[in-house]
């Protein structure tokens, strides 16, 4: 009798490819049994190819008209794998275009949060709020822009995460040219 274990992370940033097909996820990944609690998931930039459409009408969700939304896929299928609560969130969202607020609030609905470590510059504290409201570290990346940093500090922003022990600022370095 094989008696696999069930996975404790879900790490795809040693996939040889920055773009994986959604097909290759759901079927070659498809056997891998998780823990309901993870002790993180660590997402690199990649690109989702998309299956081909199919004659069933996909549910969409109103779009802000920005960003992407491929996290959202890989996600849920941590969510169809029955995860439920993860300890530390690793995305490099840093390349152009990122996700879109609304695309990452989806993408970790329903999920309990401690470590936020979403990489996209100027992330909303709203999205912060909405999905990581339990979070005991966040890790933010500043693009320089005084109203983000204002923004995080003020009553309505950071200091709402009632659990928040420790944050992170990753300063992103702009070169201007004249």
């Amino acid at each position: 009798m094989i008696v696999s274990e069930n996975q404790i992370y879900f790490d795809l940033y040693d996939s040889p490819s920055k773009i994986i097909s959604e097909d290759r996820i759901e079927e070659g990944l498809d056997h891998l049994k998780f823990e309901d609690i993870l002790q993180y998931v660590a997402l690199p930039s990649l690109r989702l190819e998309k299956k081909p459409a199919t004659t069933k009408i996909r549910k969409t969700s109103r779009s802000d008209g920005k960003g992407r939304s491929d996290m959202v896929f890989l996600f849920n299928f941590l969510r169809h794998k029955k995860v439920q609560r993860i300890i530390r969130v690793i995305v490099d969202d840093m390349s152009e275009p990122a996700h879109s607020d609304e695309a990452i609030e989806a993408a970790l609905a329903g999920f309990k949060v401690e470590i936020w470590d979403w990489r996209k510059l100027d992330l909303c504290t709203e999205t912060i709020l909405a999905v990581a409201f339990d979070a005991e570290e966040v890790c933010l990346y500043w693009s320089g822009n005084n109203a983000v940093l204002r923004g995080w500090s003020e009553a309505g922003g950071l200091p709402l995460l009632r659990k928040l022990k420790k944050v992170h600022l990753h300063v992103e370095q702009v070169c201007l040219t004249l």
